[in-house]
């Protein structure tokens, strides 16, 4: 077993993120909406094609390689997303530290009947769609040549935001957060008869700019090509 050497980074940054020191009490959490935007794109409700959970979590899996779904439309894309990642009852779907939600989620659109390709982000207590500010074009951050998709989320943490109510355990927070949520997409996607494949090994320049991230405080923490698995 590998042990760590004192003043390794692994080791500075777990440390740096203990705690004290922990801002109390904390600020309200930033709300994202999309207020007057002349874009907002309101998504469908619905139910999920199965309701199993023990289906859906004997069958998930991670797919090294993907290819499109067929005829996938944006009518199943707001189900998908509203059991995995959105507000039901005023109470998301994964749980955060202090509800602060320091995680914000876009998604990169290829292949879905109904919406134009390129970025979008998702806002969930309004579940609806804005037009996010960057290409899209996340194939410059992808080392995993086999992931073809129908469209990609990819969850961006503001660093900022999560650090003033905790400190720099704000930072584990938002890495704890991101996990609960591609849980839940992993499942909610077995559950539409679709696969997600988690990717945490990415390019991180080549995303923040395909984002359009770059001097907003946000960086990605996690890639989630969602497709069929063509293993």
């Amino acid at each position: 077993m590998l042990i760590p050497e004192e003043g390794s980074p692994e080791v500075c940054i777990h440390e740096a993120s203990s705690w004290p020191p922990v801002v109390s009490p904390p600020p309200d959490p930033p709300k994202h909406t999309g207020g007057s935007h002349p874009e907002v794109i309101s998504l469908e409700t619905g139910k999920l094609k199965k309701d199993s959970l023990t289906s859906a979590l004997t069958s998930r899996r991670s797919p090294k390689e993907m290819k499109p779904v067929e005829g996938l439309a944006a009518g199943e894309l707001g189900p998908f997303l509203e059991w995995s990642l959105g507000s039901r009852a005023e109470k998301r779907m994964y749980p955060s530290a202090g509800s602060r939600y320091p995680n914000r989620i876009f998604i990169s659109i290829r292949h879905v009947d109904g919406l134009s390709p390129g970025l979008y982000e998702y806002l969930p207590d309004e579940h609806s769609l804005i037009p996010g500010g960057g290409s899209g074009n996340l194939a410059p951050a992808l080392v995993q040549p086999d992931l073809d998709f129908n469209f990609c989320l990819v969850i961006a943490a503001d660093l900022p935001a999560a650090a003033q109510g905790y400190g720099f355990r704000g930072y584990r927070f938002t890495l704890m957060e991101a996990g609960h949520m591609v849980q839940n997409l992993q499942l909610a996607a077995r559950a539409m008869d679709w696969d997600a494949a988690p990717v945490g090994g990415f390019l991180d320049r080549p995303a923040t700019e395909a984002l359009g991230l770059k001097g907003k405080g946000l960086s990605p923490l996690y890639l989630v090509p969602v497709g069929v698995a063509s293993e």
